[in-house]
């Protein structure tokens, strides 16, 4: 059983028939509409063998609906996890023997770490919280305390004790929630992509992809551009660093691609040479007509599937450090690495400048990927970590 709130889990659209040797059936909840869209995808796909996604109706609107566990510093958003929600996936567990229940997020955990169930609970923690707010408070008020960073800590050193097992993906995202929650039982389990789906020979609506801007010096950043840590990013880029690069190339154009971008983000498109392109039904065009792909991240927590995606697709990337964190990748090998303005858009100039550059970076990128992080690689330690916790489980019985 997996808890989850996006109805859009990596590879469910690229790879339904690899879904088939591992699911019965699907829940989600409570996204009707999005579980509908899937619907209709999996009715193309009938030799899959997946019934349809059930979904549960809204709860109802009543005022408890939005109480908030005691303690809970992510109350203050909008979360779907109600206890309506709570009580919803206690009456599944109720009428189906699971095994084993992974819940996604630790802002989901605050509302499911009491379920009572004998089955193994596992929980996901796709990023650190509390080290992403101390990070970003630290890059608007420097040498300043950050009271949410300390009350995040607590919450999600407490909820990693409370479960089975905890996984991260990377180990040191490991090492820091081990330090926090020691007594927590954690492993890694990578983030990855579907190298098959985010490759340069793949098609899309029956036509092969092509290099169509990449013949001018066009510069790519792919994120849900609602996110603080990617609005910092873009803005970050396009007001600091991408002028010291048009110093060198006048006509290089950036090219912002994501779901719901904010209303500052969206003003940075007066400039002719940068575009916002939003919410775009497949960033691989984006990908692959770039000269490079950057990620000027400041803060964040977990890894970046984006660079996955942008490797995948053999391109030439530049990353600050904490953009590329928890990742295999080597500077100078893989990507090129750089964290202040200066030095963000020379890499950016070096590698417009150098095609050769750009095609061993490339290379070395995919064949990473292949390696290390492609979802097929990534199923086999997830499907291990589990096996170790249920082992665990029937040892202490």
């Amino acid at each position: 059983m997996l808890v989850a709130r996006r109805s859009t889990l990596p590879g469910l659209r690229a790879g339904l028939q690899d879904l088939r040797s591992i699911c019965s059936h699907l829940e989600i909840l409570p996204e009707t509409e999005a579980a509908e869209a899937i619907n209709r995808e999996l009715s193309s796909h009938t030799s899959t063998g997946l019934a349809p996604l059930r979904t549960w109706p809204s709860p109802p609107p009543a005022k408890t609906a939005r109480a908030r566990p005691v303690g809970d510093p992510f109350y203050w958003r909008r979360l779907w996890l109600t206890p309506w929600v709570a009580a919803a996936t206690q009456d599944l567990l109720k009428q189906n023997g699971y095994d084993l229940v992974q819940i996604e997020h630790s802002w989901a955990g605050g509302w499911l770490m009491h379920l009572q169930t004998d089955a193994v609970r596992v929980l996901t923690f796709h990023n650190l919280h509390w080290v992403l707010a101390e990070r970003q408070h630290q890059m608007n008020q420097p040498g300043s305390a950050d009271p949410d960073s300390g009350r995040l800590l607590r919450y999600e050193s407490a909820l990693a004790q409370s479960f089975d097992l905890c996984l991260t993906t990377s180990e040191s995202d490991r090492a820091l929630l081990n330090s926090a929650a020691p007594a927590a039982s954690i492993s890694v389990v990578p983030n990855g992509v579907d190298s098959r789906y985010f490759d340069t020979t793949a098609v899309i609506n029956g036509h092969a992809l092509s290099d169509g801007h990449g013949r001018i010096s066009s510069v790519a950043f792919t994120g849900s551009l609602f996110y603080a840590p990617n609005i910092d990013a873009v803005q970050f880029f396009a007001s600091e660093i991408f002028p010291g690069v048009r110093v060198a190339y006048p006509d290089a154009v950036f090219i912002a691609a994501g779901k719901n971008p904010s209303a500052s983000l969206l003003a940075l498109g007066r400039d002719s040479n940068v575009q916002i392109a939003g919410d775009v039904p497949d960033t691989r065009p984006y990908l692959l007509g770039a000269k490079v792909v950057v990620v000027p991240l400041r803060a964040g927590s977990g890894t970046r599937l984006k660079i996955l995606e942008a490797l995948s697709m053999k391109k030439a990337v530049v990353s600050t450090t904490i953009g590329c964190e928890g990742l295999a990748v080597e500077d100078q090998v893989h990507l090129l690495i750089a964290d202040t303005p200066k030095a963000f858009a020379a890499a950016v100039v070096r590698l417009l400048d150098d095609e050769s550059l750009r095609i061993s970076l490339g290379e070395a990128g995919r064949k990473l990927v292949e390696n290390s992080y492609d979802w097929r690689e990534i199923a086999e330690i997830q499907e291990s970590a589990w096996a170790d916790a249920l082992a665990r489980k029937n040892r202490r019985l």
